[in-house]
């Protein structure tokens, strides 16, 4: 293995309200060769955001002519607005040798993982779904109908943290920043190359692959059982043999 680092890419999910971005400002702190991925998204900028730093915001038909033109390895909709990981943004920070946290739910993530091979995912839950409903309701950005659908939502994600390389339970702040480092510090040190795949062509190598040692299985069986079948002749023939010389010699 090459000791030149290897830009990748990291991946991190969890519920809305269950902290991923403290553990996200922590990593580009600890990591300066870190950039969080920026999202093609169709919601309107809350205050505070800027275009091109915390989004690249679009209007709805925009998104779909990038969506018709295969510009975005994963996509989704979410509370009504359109959220995107743009190929090219991903593609420029990997060749100018950064690695890339994405932040995207676990749809998101499935898409990715089919889309790549050697990235790392990491899933953030909470200590228990009363504790980020609690979350939720002292942040006081939330009407009843907005935290009764974030919390059926933590509850399907939580149900994919299984598909995961890496779990971090944020109950405490500083352990679950901690923890998260040291994962990240840990698949750095791994040092193992992330890139892209064609899963139609990657199906159609592992299939070949399969006939492959299908096929040289088969010889083998096949040369075995001639093997054992010349052996048993030998045999019979010996037993003939020695039985018809006894015979004369009585």
């Amino acid at each position: 293995m090459s000791d030149k680092p290897h830009p990748r890419v990291f991946v991190i999910s969890g519920p809305s309200g269950v902290g991923k971005s403290t553990l996200i400002q922590a990593a580009l702190r600890d990591h300066p060769d870190l950039v969080m991925s920026i999202s093609h998204t169709t919601r309107p900028p809350r205050h505070g955001e800027s275009n091109g730093v915390h989004y690249f915001f679009v209007n709805r038909e925009i998104f779909q002519r990038l969506i018709e033109k295969d510009g975005f390895l994963e996509w989704a909709e979410v509370y009504g607005n359109l959220y995107g990981t743009s190929r090219d943004h991903i593609h420029a920070r990997l060749r100018e040798g950064h690695s890339v946290l994405l932040d995207i739910d676990t749809q998101g993530a499935h898409s990715l993982r089919e889309l790549s091979r050697g990235g790392c995912y990491i899933f953030v839950a909470p200590p228990s779904l009363e504790a980020l409903r609690q979350r939720l309701v002292h942040r006081g950005t939330e009407t009843p109908e907005s935290l009764s659908r974030r919390m059926n939502k933590a509850r399907d994600e939580m149900t994919h943290m299984d598909l995961y390389d890496h779990v971090v339970v944020n109950d405490k702040k500083d352990t679950a920043a901690l923890e998260f480092l040291n994962i990240l510090n840990m698949e750095i040190a791994r040092n193992v190359p992330f890139r892209f795949v064609d899963p139609a062509a990657e199906h159609d190598e592992v299939h070949e692959e399969m006939e492959r040692i299908g096929r040289d299985l088969s010889h083998h069986l096949t040369r075995r059982v001639s093997l054992n079948i010349g052996r048993t002749l030998d045999k019979t023939l010996e037993r003939l043999v020695a039985a018809s010389l006894e015979s004369n010699l009585t």
